[in-house]
């Protein structure tokens, strides 16, 4: 059992015995220590969200689609990264499709910080993979190539 505080309240929380329903029923004694096979086991997955693949592998072709269609959005939006934060891994995106796939056109800071501003002002969410299929078949198939 402990006590913990936050934002200057006290909160009890239990953590040895799961079955304690008040301080007073809590015991310390070494005749009854605690079995952990009897306790449940949260198993916990964790998935790599799929922008961040791509953003981690880059994409040989449509990079400013992909920026305009889902990584700003999704920067801004669902991770909710301030500007600076958001502008850095939108260079590392194109940084990793430049050393993966070569060559790629020069993509402009304020082309970047414009569309980071655009997509948070108007709250939008990034496109879904479905959408992209027909919106953008040829960009939805580099995405599924690189994933």
């Amino acid at each position: 059992m402990t006590i913990n505080y936050k934002g200057g309240r006290r909160a009890w929380a239990w953590i040895i015995q799961p079955s304690i329903k008040g301080w007073l029923d809590f015991k310390w004694s070494l005749l009854e220590p605690l079995d952990p096979s009897g306790l449940p086991v949260a198993k916990v997955r964790v998935e790599i969200p799929l922008v961040e693949k791509v953003v981690e592998k880059g994409i040989p072709d449509r990079r400013k689609r992909f920026i305009l269609y889902v990584l700003s959005a999704y920067l801004a939006n669902v991770k909710r990264l301030d500007e600076d934060e958001a502008f850095r891994v939108v260079e590392e995106f194109l940084d990793n499709s430049r050393r993966n796939y070569g060559k790629c056109e020069k993509v402009y800071e304020s082309f970047i910080r414009g569309d980071l501003q655009r997509v948070k002002s108007k709250g939008l969410r990034p496109t879904t993979l479905e959408k992209l299929r027909e919106k953008d078949p040829e960009l939805h198939s580099l995405i599924e190539h690189v994933l």
